[in-house]
């Protein structure tokens, strides 16, 4: 069983569920699995778009009665246009936004409403150890598979670190995946650097 109480505008707020054997019959929340979301901006530079309007800000999981994980979410608009998305796993439960003990992943995303095929996806994800992912994308037409030359998309993931993306010797990858516009999978290929060339994968 699940139980949901939500906001005046129809956003979740809280979700209650069983743990081990809690019945729904029980009232006390603290007997309970209990979430819960808050929308209130937990960083004073979230951009409060609203895109983001549904998306909470901070998730609160608590276990009969004690809170055993909380997590922080901000949305910015870049001056670029892109959307950073900052999300915060705390572990210090009694920590705010931006405490340097939360373990913080970055996601930034292409703006949405372009003709471009990067149009609203990602473009990069840092993690909290460092590790940093970018992502490109292209029109693309794979091996004449297109009845409209050139609608197909390739996208290019590099996974390195923030400040080697041009190659670590055995550690480097690169993901190259060809779609239809309408995103069925046509091509993957893996690329691994081993300092001197690159090797290709194929599937």
């Amino acid at each position: 069983w699940i139980k949901y109480e939500y906001d005046s505008y129809g956003r979740t707020v809280k979700e209650i569920s069983p743990w081990l054997s809690s019945l729904i019959s029980n009232p006390d929340e603290n007997a309970h699995h209990v979430t819960i979301y808050s929308y209130d901006p937990s960083y004073s530079q979230d951009s409060q778009l609203k895109e983001h309007f549904y998306h909470p800000r901070t998730v609160t999981v608590k276990i009969k009665g004690i809170v055993t994980q909380k997590t922080y979410h901000s949305y910015i608009q870049l001056s670029n246009a892109n959307i950073e998305h900052i999300s915060e796993g705390c572990t210090d439960l009694s920590a705010r936004f931006g405490n340097s003990s939360n373990l913080r992943t970055t996601e930034e995303y292409y703006p949405k409403g372009t003709n471009h095929p990067q149009s609203g996806k990602l473009y990069m994800i840092e993690y909290p150890d460092r590790r940093y992912d970018l992502y490109t994308y292209q029109n693309y037409t794979y091996k004449g598979s297109s009845a409209l030359p050139g609608t197909d998309v390739k996208e290019i993931v590099i996974h390195g670190t923030k400040d080697k993306l041009s190659g670590i010797p055995n550690k480097m990858t690169r993901d190259i995946t060809m779609r239809t516009a309408i995103g069925h999978v046509l091509m993957e290929e893996t690329q691994v650097f081993d300092g001197l060339d690159i090797a290709s994968f194929q599937t």
